[in-house]
């Protein structure tokens, strides 16, 4: 538990981080895979493996910055680009 404690509060920190500023983010990407849009997604599968409601929660916290950055980001696929952050919308809506 130590461990899952660990990572979920490095989450957390790294989207309140992001939403103070940008300069706090790792990637200027916003996919699924390799960008700002996996963070959205880990939070859904944490939300659809648990039900804890502060995941979906934090889906949204991290959305809100993956939004912000969308005009910026001009990668297109899945993986790296926008694409990646629509995939992780579409999801997201679904689980709501």
């Amino acid at each position: 538990m130590k461990v899952y404690d660990t990572l979920k509060n490095e989450m957390f920190t790294y989207t309140e981080n992001g939403i103070r500023s940008f300069k706090n983010l790792d990637f200027g990407k916003t996919g699924l895979y390799e960008g700002e849009g996996s963070i959205v997604y880990a939070y859904l599968c944490l939300y659809k493996r648990s039900n804890e409601q502060i995941y979906l929660q934090y889906a949204e916290k991290h959305a809100q910055i993956v939004r912000k950055l969308l005009k910026q980001d001009q990668r297109y696929d899945v993986l790296s680009g926008n694409a990646g952050t629509a995939w992780s919308f579409v999801f997201q809506n679904s689980m709501l």
